[in-house]
């Protein structure tokens, strides 16, 4: 399916619309699951010939693979176009979507995977950024990761990496806090925060050598949780094979905590990175924020973007921390 961008003229968010006219209003209304006797597309031999990208054993055989996803939000082939209709801006769809194969393995998750496969996978998360970066139609790169019935609709691990030709309103208003931060302060938020959650850890639910994770002082969702590197880098393309090994340790004990003590809730994991073009070095921080997919938006906090959290963060991370 072709889709163009749409700009919203009032809080100029971006929004992808699908370009056919023809549309199956039906299939929004029903629950698209897959059998269990269904095989599973990951799972299957892939052909080669559309292999993007992959890290390989000793012996040739696959244990990360990178494909364009075959129902992807923004499409590589063509040419970035700008257009207007009155006052409203659009373009083409153009970006990258693809898709990781995290492993093999059809039954692994976050939380029972070896962390040294989570690292390779990071690793190949890594390589497509710097891949991607070089085409110099796009501006910015997110990495998601879903997880669970209410997140995926295939339990093999896989996740996907979207390269888009702006960078999106919640980046921009990230890295404008930021600039005001480092204006009033000279100081990072990001790193800002770090010192105040280590000096008051009763938000903290894990913590090593490199990466802190914590409940967030104003979560917007129960359990909510976001994952700082100690060091600061605005780049997570920057992070060194060391930073991604202890990184798959810090998730992968993340994700076994959720999996614990949430009785293995769906989630979704999203990767904050700076946009490839003139990054924020000074007053960005780049980030994993961890959502389980417990409670939904009601109506009050889907018209005035104030959330309603239930559970308190500090509540939160203690009943993580077990």
């Amino acid at each position: 399916m072709m889709v163009e961008l749409r700009r919203d003229p009032v809080v100029e968010r971006w929004i992808t619309i699908p370009r056919e006219r023809a549309i199956d209003i039906d299939s929004l209304f029903s629950i698209e699951e897959a059998s269990p006797n269904d095989p599973c597309p990951f799972c299957r031999d892939q052909n080669d010939e559309k292999e993007i990208d992959s890290i390989r054993d000793a012996q040739g055989h696959w244990v990360t693979r990178v494909f364009a996803d075959l129902r992807p939000i923004l499409r590589v082939e063509g040419t970035l176009s700008r257009g207007a209709k009155g006052i409203y801006d659009r373009m083409n769809g153009i970006g990258a979507h693809e898709i990781v194969i995290e492993t093999p393995e059809h039954a692994l998750s976050w939380a029972t995977m070896d962390s040294r496969q989570l690292s390779l996978v990071l690793r190949t998360y890594r390589q497509r950024s710097l891949d991607l970066r070089r085409d110099q139609r796009l501006r910015a790169l997110f990495i998601v990761k879903n997880h669970g019935g209410m997140a995926s609709h295939f339990q093999h691990p896989h996740s996907h990496i979207v390269a888009l030709p702006i960078v999106p309103l919640s980046l921009i208003e990230e890295i404008e806090g930021g600039e005001k931060h480092y204006a009033y302060k000279e100081r990072c938020v990001w790193c800002d925060i770090r010192e105040q959650e280590m000096n008051d850890p009763e938000r903290t639910v894990y913590l090593d050598d490199r990466y802190l994770v914590v409940a967030p002082f104003a979560s917007r969702f129960p359990f909510e949780l976001l994952v700082l590197p100690l060091q600061h880098h605005a780049d997570f393309a920057s992070a060194g094979n060391d930073d991604l090994d202890m990184l798959g340790r810090c998730l992968r004990s993340t994700c076994e905590m959720i999996q614990r003590r949430l009785r293995d809730a769906s989630l979704s994991i999203v990767f904050h990175s700076a946009p490839f073009q003139n990054p924020p070095e000074h007053s960005f921080h780049w980030h994993i924020e961890i959502r389980p997919a417990i409670s939904k938006l009601a109506g009050f906090e889907w018209g005035t973007g104030f959330y309603t959290n239930p559970i308190p963060p500090e509540i939160a991370a203690a009943h993580l921390r077990g």
